[in-house]
């Protein structure tokens, strides 16, 4: 979880520095970067677009902000906010414009990243045979962290976007298992060393 929280820092760098962040830059830097990320599934950016930007922001993009669901791609429906995602860790990854928020599960950990400024986590949900936990982190731009701000309600009016990340759960618990193991057996055999002394 350190590491997935640093490497998003990582990101929120780049996001800072290159204001005209394009997908190329984007796909060097994380591709670059991917020994950051152990046990990472997805890396993304999504953008925060309020309605009222909707309709020129879909213009800009040249398509509509979407949601999938067992049936397929739809237009997102009408919401007083949206967080597409716009860049991904790989070009055809495929989720170009879906927007987690529209999933319930996922809004509260995306607005709660926003208001608070903290590293957030989605509950884990079982896509496709996997359990999947979401990560995110809030961007509020560049020289701005989430102390910049007296309020929840002024995080909210700055967040630009968030890095977010897809966490495989059977992995990740698997590592912080085997490691407490690991301590656990050397403290073990410590402990009987003592005593046969």
């Amino acid at each position: 979880m350190e590491n997935n929280l640093n490497a998003s820092f990582v990101i929120i760098g780049l996001l800072a520095s290159v204001p005209q962040l394009n997908e190329s830059t984007w796909l060097q830097f994380t591709s670059s970067t991917l020994f950051l990320r152990p046990n990472v599934i997805e890396l993304v950016y999504m953008q925060r677009v309020l309605n009222s930007e909707r309709a020129a922001f879909e213009q800009r993009m040249n398509t509509t902000i979407k949601t999938l669901n067992s049936t397929g791609w739809f237009p997102r429906p009408e919401d007083s906010e949206y967080s597409p995602i716009v860049f991904e860790t790989e070009a055809d990854e495929g989720y170009f414009m879906l927007d987690p928020s529209s999933y319930p599960l996922l809004k509260s950990a995306i607005y709660a990243a926003r208001d608070s400024g903290l590293f957030t986590l989605s509950p884990a949900t079982l896509l496709t045979n996997m359990w999947l936990m979401g990560a995110y982190l809030a961007y509020y731009g560049q020289g701005q962290d989430a102390l910049s701000f007296s309020s929840d309600a002024d995080r909210q009016q700055a967040c630009l976007g968030y890095v977010a990340t897809a966490l495989n759960v059977k992995e990740v618990f698997y590592i912080v298992l085997s490691r407490w193991v690991v301590k656990f057996c050397v403290w073990i055999s410590t402990l009987l060393s003592g005593i046969r002394k």
